[in-house]
């Protein structure tokens, strides 16, 4: 669940704050929770959901998953060599916030970022 709302988004962080101070033991009001959560070497909650939504992308695009990757992976009409990577995916076009923040949409435009040897990388468990 990767929420695109800054409330929901808020909310969420509280929960992971509350568990950083749990783990710890400490809940001093002084104590910092952004120390508190590199101490437990915790990566940023939005860092995470995009790693785990590109890993399930990776797992649809190599046929890893049971999702239909013909149902919901296009080829691009245009890849350039330059600025793009060799498996550019065509991105979704959405008029409304809920569709352009779903799970293929989102993730299409982050894949679509990342380096050729990174994408090329078969095997779903040397994907990041």
């Amino acid at each position: 669940w990767d929420p695109f709302s800054q409330n929901l988004t808020n909310q969420i962080k509280k929960v992971q704050n509350r568990a950083a101070r749990f783990v710890t033991g400490n809940y001093d009001f002084r104590a910092s929770i952004t120390e508190l959560k590199q101490s437990l070497n915790w990566m940023p909650l939005s860092q995470r959901r995009k790693l785990f939504r590109l890993k399930m992308l990776h797992k649809v695009f190599y046929n890893n998953s049971a999702i239909s990757r013909s149902t919901y992976i296009f080829e691009p009409a245009y890849v350039s060599e330059r600025r793009d990577n060799s498996r550019k995916i065509c991105p979704f076009h959405s008029r409304t916030d809920v569709f352009k923040c779903s799970f293929f949409p989102r993730s299409i435009e982050d894949w679509n970022n990342l380096p050729s040897d990174i994408v090329e990388t078969e095997l779903s468990a040397l994907f990041f």
